[in-house]
């Protein structure tokens, strides 16, 4: 079979030397989110950061180090205040920037249209309202795992 068509190349294409990078100030959904991403996603590894500047930092920190780039950026778009997701999502799109190839996905509690609608217009690749009980979390990472790392066939950055 060839391997444009395999899941499993797919997935070792997907997974190797993969990085997810959490950008989520509330720490109780970023142990949530850890523990998940451990139990379902073992071969990944979680960056994180709580704010603006440091997600740039773990950023830019991969070019530094000439490491590669997280596979998917999971972005909380209220950091706490929404200015600061949105001027980050603006910098990841810019069609000048490094990371502008990373799917973004934002996790966010507003399920306000202007939000979502501001969202892809920004260049978002998902927008998800955050699940609001443990089941609802681990379906939405099952779900995940199951699309950006087992399905769809990403970019090299």
């Amino acid at each position: 079979m060839n391997d444009l068509f395999d899941s499993q190349a797919t997935v070792r294409r997907n997974f190797r030397g993969a990085k997810i990078l959490l950008i989520e100030d509330n720490p109780d959904h970023q142990l949530l989110i850890r523990a998940l991403l451990c139990s379902l996603m073992p071969g990944v590894e979680l960056l994180t950061a709580a704010t603006l500047e440091e997600a740039l930092t773990q950023l830019e920190g991969c070019i530094d180090r000439h490491s590669p780039l997280p596979r998917l950026i999971l972005l909380d778009i209220y950091l706490p205040k929404p200015e600061a997701g949105w001027i980050l999502l603006r910098h990841l799109k810019e069609p000048t920037s490094p990371f502008r190839l990373i799917p973004v996905t934002l996790l966010s509690q507003s399920d306000k249209s202007a939000d979502i609608q501001t969202a892809y217009q920004l260049g978002a690749n998902s927008y998800i309202v955050k699940p609001v009980d443990y089941p609802q979390w681990q379906a939405y990472f099952e779900s995940l795992r199951d699309y950006w790392l087992h399905t769809v066939t990403l970019p090299t950055v």
